[in-house]
């Protein structure tokens, strides 16, 4: 077998396994799923999933790491303004956790934050800022108001979807109350985002 086999195998068994981890973790919590019920549901040996992620923990690490790379892809490939867009990401993952009758990550289906996991947090918020920025037409590293507005979206979205977790709702006015808050962002503040404001 050549290598590149060997890495596309590899590669295919860790987004497996972090699929199959999310879904389980989103549908019955943190605590009360197994890595061997992860392991079972992705289909494969319990060794591989500790080969790939020796704890939880690990595993909640990598799902933060991955959903912030499919992110950062799909923001820097967009050809709108960045609340637009982050606009348009929170509607397509609002609607597509609410599809599979789960709200978005709470602290009981994710509750450890490990520094890898908070560092793809604060990548989330980061790229958000990047593109702030240049909408504004500033530079991020010297002005703290695209890293404040991105702060605020991204922390009044994670508060508006934890309300959310326990409560029986429709997609439309789970989705509708999360673009809400981009909405009440961008009409506070559109104001700043006259180039070099």
């Amino acid at each position: 077998m050549n290598s590149t086999t060997h890495r596309e195998r590899r590669a295919a068994s860790r987004e497996n396994l972090l699929a199959n981890a999310r879904e389980l973790f989103m549908k019955d919590g943190y605590d009360s799923t197994t890595q061997s019920a992860i392991a079972e549901k992705a289909g494969l040996h319990l060794q591989t999933l500790i080969r790939h992620f020796p704890t939880k923990a690990d595993l909640v690490a990598g799902i933060w790491q991955e959903s912030v790379a499919q992110f950062e892809t799909y923001f820097l490939a967009r050809d709108v303004d960045a609340l637009s867009a982050w606009r348009a990401w929170v509607e397509i993952n609002a609607r597509r956790i609410a599809q599979h009758g789960y709200t978005m990550a709470s602290s009981e289906q994710f509750p450890v934050l490990t520094p890898e996991a908070q560092d793809a947090l604060s990548r989330y918020r980061e790229i958000i800022a990047e593109g702030i920025a240049e909408d504004m037409g500033v530079d991020a590293s010297s002005d703290i108001r695209p890293l404040l507005i991105a702060c605020m979206l991204f922390s009044g979205n994670s508060h508006v979807a934890e309300g959310w977790r326990k409560r029986r709702f429709d997609e439309e006015a789970y989705v509708a109350s999360l673009l809400e808050v981009v909405d009440a962002g961008q009409e506070m503040l559109g104001h700043l985002f006259s180039k070099g404001a």
